[in-house]
């Protein structure tokens, strides 16, 4: 129980008192703050948490190919808008 709190509830904890002391004795740009978090912790919470999954063969050569199939028919789509729009432009 006490290693539960002291590596999840301590760490939040150190960080939001640094961020209020930071905050009592710098302005912070909140536009910046949210960019940082968007742009980069965020995809650095997921990543970490795709890296600490544990998964089976199996389960990666499923999730690998439901990618590319997402991916071949994002391409498709995205080529045919394109012809379909260059095809227009042309008959203009």
């Amino acid at each position: 129980m006490f290693q539960a709190l002291t590596t999840v509830l301590l760490p939040v904890f150190l960080v939001a008192g640094l961020g209020a002391l930071l905050a009592s004795r710098f302005p912070i740009d909140q536009t910046t703050i949210a960019r940082v978090t968007l742009y980069l912790l965020s995809p650095a919470l997921v990543l970490d948490v795709i890296l600490r999954t544990p998964i089976r063969a199996a389960e990666a050569v499923q999730l690998g190919a439901a990618y590319l199939l997402t991916l071949g028919a994002v391409c498709c789509w995205a080529g045919s808008w394109a012809w379909a729009r260059r095809t227009a432009c042309a008959a203009a």
